[in-house]
């Protein structure tokens, strides 16, 4: 049984209304290529449809799109074929197979990813093999293309570019889009599709009426994610670190030993750094993108894998590790395939370790949302409908006082009078943290 459709005419509503996740599906499933893309602030993409007459009516922006539904109980049967099959099913983890913690066995490609370099090392095998075509990957755009600021799309099709890709980008990827060259130019071939919680979403659905997409897509990697920051959050740590934009070569979110920096190589060379627990710790709060406010699906429970960061501090003298969840038979076989192979190492672990692991992005899809959500409604906003996402636990005062202290400081945030100001604070919170450091001898995580 698919997902109910839909009888908003396409994907302009969702604009309307605030709620596009900016996953640039709608885009990719276009039958007449007919949905137009504009940068309109901050690095905000807008999706519309650009001829309104050339508009075939057929609904596929809008059923496949995230932004204002998702039945997950709906999804979650489809995609792992019956509620009977499944082996495990968490509230917070999502349906599981396995639980691991793990990491590249590549020194290179280990110390080069966000973390611990599993998705880079499967994908790369897997390429190198043949035994995929090509894998869509992201990288932050050379100055001489355009912005340092934005991130653009590429096919990798050996293990070398999939190297590019590597680290995570805390800025807008309209990832969907690469479903356009899958369906219009990929029969015979075979792809890996690797995305962020909401792309998965809409890829899901995307199957449900375009077939071929789940024939030609034979794995799909979902990353772990918080949250992603619009580029006012970038800016605000150029003020930080006290550069220009206009002397900016190039950016990396996740650069040196994990859990990293956020580094900013200058025209002259010369590189600048913020630590990456520093810095996220209020700067993504602060310039999250609208959306991803309503995000429920922190762990990407639509994936055949879900790799991330775990968060814990007795984990961080590791040269860098992934919290990897095996979703699917397709999923548990690719890794073990990669164990044999010598491409990555796994530990089984615990569920209760992954929960503790991810507990602030938990808390937030179970209680804080749904608080968050209320207050919108309560203003006038509109908010995307979920299914099977939210427990009956009643909200308390203190997610309710957390949603509004966080719509407050979004508002200051929206102020340009008020950003240099937060420059300020931020560098006295930064020096807070470094004397902080200092004193425990240790880094304190998420």
């Amino acid at each position: 049984m698919a997902q109910k459709t839909t009888s908003y005419r396409n994907i302009d509503i969702v604009d309307d209304k605030r709620l596009c996740t900016e996953c640039g599906t709608c885009w990719g499933v276009c039958p007449k290529s007919n949905i137009r893309i504009t940068e309109i602030e901050n690095g905000r993409l807008q999706f519309r449809v650009d001829h309104p007459s050339r508009c075939g009516q057929c609904r596929l922006c809008i059923q496949v799109c995230p932004g204002m539904t998702v039945d997950f109980r709906q999804l979650n049967y489809d995609v792992f074929e019956a509620e009977n099959s499944f082996e495990h099913a968490n509230e917070d983890i999502g349906q599981y197979k396995n639980l691991y913690l793990g990491h590249a066995l590549d020194s290179n490609v280990r110390q080069g990813g966000a973390s611990g370099g599993v998705t880079t090392a499967i994908l790369a095998k897997a390429l190198d093999e043949n035994n995929l075509d090509g894998v869509f990957a992201v990288q932050m755009m050379p100055k001489q293309e355009g912005s340092p600021l934005a991130a653009k799309i590429y096919l990798a099709k050996n293990g070398q570019a999939l190297l590019q890709g590597q680290q995570s980008k805390y800025t807008t990827v309209p990832m969907g889009k690469c479903l356009h060259d899958i369906i219009y130019h990929g029969k015979g071939k075979r792809f890996a599709f690797v995305g962020l919680g909401c792309h998965m979403q809409a890829l899901r659905k995307a199957e449900q009426f375009i077939p071929k997409l789940k024939r030609r897509i034979t794995l799909r990697v979902g990353l772990v994610c918080g949250h992603c920051m619009d580029w006012r959050g970038t800016r605000h740590l150029f003020d930080l670190l006290k550069v220009k934009e206009k002397n900016v070569k190039k950016i990396e979110f996740r650069s040196d030993r994990w859990p990293g920096n956020f580094k900013v190589t200058l025209q002259d060379g010369k590189s600048r750094k913020i630590g990456q627990i520093d810095w996220t710790s209020y700067v993504m709060t602060l310039y999250e993108k609208h959306r991803c406010h309503f995000c429920t699906d922190p762990l990407n429970q639509l994936s055949d894998i879900s790799t991330g960061d775990p968060w814990l501090n007795e984990l961080s003298h590791e040269p860098g590790l992934n919290l990897v969840i095996s979703r699917s038979e397709t999923g548990e076989n690719i890794l073990s395939k990669a164990v044999s192979d010598g491409q990555i190492a796994l530990t089984p672990t615990q569920k209760e370790k992954i929960i503790r692991s991810q507990r602030r992005s938990l808390y937030r899809k179970r209680y804080f949302i749904r608080a968050y959500m209320n207050i919108t409604k309560l203003s006038g906003g509109s908010v995307p409908t979920y299914i099977g996402q939210f427990d009956s636990r009643s909200l308390t005062w203190r997610e309710y006082r957390e949603a509004v202290v966080l719509i407050f400081f979004r508002f200051l945030s929206d102020q340009p009078s008020f950003q240099k100001i937060l420059a300020q604070g931020g560098r006295l919170f930064l020096s807070y943290m470094a004397q902080r450091r200092k004193a425990t001898g240790k880094m304190v995580l998420k």
